[in-house]
């Protein structure tokens, strides 16, 4: 397949949620709400790309060429997005480390990254201006399929599962303290969710679900996305899990009763 051009426009800005499930709509009682209904004790000061959480997903072949414009449409801070597992051979100005790769892109401006689709595997973006605005909202998964997929007999298809920390007020646990912006120094976890939807079981927060279909066997991209947290230990009780990916990177498959996902990786 001839590598191709796959667009993207980022839109970011300030929201108000419920950080227990930012944009999520369940129906019912664990319906979106407003910013104005939202409870209280739960009303979270949130950054969105494009109104998501987990913003959005960022999908191509391997060697495609990726554009993305952003446009930073936040009240007050500068922004800039590091695409996390990509080499960026060529393109280093894109890499989006602020201050080494480039300067924040200002609220009012836009700026475009363009990269090349490499390598092959599950990686992540997330704002690299510090850790609290990545926490408040804007990261999201990157999916770049192989030219040639060693595994595709194995799966009919993907399900991503965005493994995170739910914190109200980050700047609180993820604070300015000595040099670095962002260490953490509140405990290690408080809510936990996947795909940007924390469950208690109540008819106000269910647990999350990821719907299959009987019979067909999924490719489950675990992305850890967390901030505070350094990893999570997860299993998939009744069911046959083969490892075959770890960090982005191929591996020889591997049977588990669990696996750990932590900040920053990918294992699949």
């Amino acid at each position: 397949m001839a590598p191709k051009t796959v667009t993207y426009t980022f839109n970011a800005e300030d929201w108000i949620v419920n950080y227990l499930r930012p944009t999520a709509d369940l129906g019912g009682k664990a319906k979106r709400k407003t910013p104005w209904d939202q409870p209280a004790a739960n009303r979270k000061a949130a950054q969105l790309i494009n109104d998501m959480y987990p913003g959005p997903l960022i999908e191509a072949n391997e060697n495609d060429t990726v554009v993305v414009n952003v446009v930073n449409n936040l009240l007050g801070e500068g922004l800039t997005i590091h695409w996390h597992g990509i080499h960026q051979h060529g393109t280093p100005w894109a890499d989006g480390s602020v201050g080494v790769a480039q300067a924040p892109i200002m609220p009012g401006q836009n700026f475009t990254y363009t990269f090349k689709a490499f390598p092959p595997g599950t990686h992540w973006w997330h704002s690299h201006m510090d850790a609290l605005q990545a926490d408040k909202g804007i990261k999201g998964p990157i999916i770049v399929h192989p030219a040639v997929d060693p595994f595709e007999a194995m799966y009919d298809e993907d399900q991503i599962v965005a493994l995170a920390d739910e914190w109200r007020e980050p700047e609180v646990c993820l604070k300015l303290e000595g040099a670095l912006p962002g260490n953490p120094v509140c405990a290690e976890i408080e809510h936990a969710s996947f795909n940007g939807v924390y469950g208690d079981g109540s008819d106000e927060y269910p647990f999350p679900t990821i719907e299959v279909e009987q019979g067909k066997c999924y490719r489950m991209r675990f992305i850890g996305m967390m901030t505070n947290a350094q990893n999570f230990i997860t299993s998939i009780a009744g069911h046959v899990t083969t490892l075959v990916s770890l960090d982005g990177v191929d591996i020889k498959p591997l049977n588990v009763r669990a696996s750990t996902c932590t900040t920053a990786s990918a294992p699949t």
